[in-house]
């Protein structure tokens, strides 16, 4: 046993950490700005903070450049680096109204999400669809997915169940920084299939890729929905 113990530790040093990605330490507040976009692949967990955390894949910040560009700043997680580049500006999508990211009071922001997380998400309950009830603690456990989307007037957060054959997400959003108010929606459950459903054979072991490389989507409620209605 003790022989194996400088092997282990070595294997233990060659084995690369996996790093939170800190969108916070790429917004530049006195820069003016359209919009901040993440996307993660948690391994559950609902994040504490969606915008520093290990599980986040792409990132993009635009900055105002010009009438006809933007400077972005993006990260993507198949390379692990950041990049700067100008690209077009598109006012007709999401580069219309520049604003300065100070507008937002980030501490209540935070604040106000926290407390969702350790009040609201463990304790929604009640019928998912067809007579299925929420398993517990679900929006605290069986996180798929996370989208944070922030402008001039929306500070949001979006977070994702299952979604194979039916697609649940619940959102938490603060609108008007100058006068702000922020809430929890009420989970929303989707019919229309975000991703075609997924098989499963007898004998097949089940895979769990959390991070940057997960598969969108878990298979908890449509097996419910299938044991129901096979009932």
């Amino acid at each position: 046993m003790k022989k194996l113990l400088p092997l282990l530790f070595a294997f233990l040093l060659l084995t690369p950490a996996v790093n939170a990605v800190n969108v916070w330490e790429h917004i530049n507040t006195s820069r003016e700005m359209y919009s901040v976009s993440v996307t993660a692949f948690p391994c559950g967990e609902s994040p504490r903070d969606p915008l520093n955390h290990s599980a986040i894949a792409v990132v993009e910040i635009r900055y105002a450049l010009d009438e006809e560009h933007v400077f972005s700043v993006s990260y993507s997680a198949y390379d692990g680096k950041w990049t700067e580049k100008v690209s077009p500006r598109y006012p007709q999508y999401w580069d219309k109204n520049p604003f300065n990211f100070s507008i937002w009071n980030v501490t209540r922001v935070m604040e106000e999400y926290q407390w969702g997380l350790e009040n609201y998400l463990p304790n929604i309950t009640g019928e998912v669809i067809d007579g299925v009830e929420w398993p517990e603690k679900y929006w605290v456990r069986r996180i798929s997915r996370w989208k944070v989307w922030i402008n001039a007037s929306k500070f949001q957060v979006t977070l994702y169940g299952d979604c194979t054959e039916i697609c649940v997400y619940v959102t938490f959003q603060c609108r008007n920084p100058e006068n702000m108010t922020c809430n929890w929606s009420k989970p929303i459950v989707e019919t229309h299939p975000m991703m075609p459903p997924t098989t499963t054979t007898t004998g097949q072991k089940d895979k769990k890729t959390c991070g940057p490389g997960a598969i969108l989507g878990l298979a908890l409620l449509p097996a419910l929905l299938r044991r129901r209605r096979g009932g």
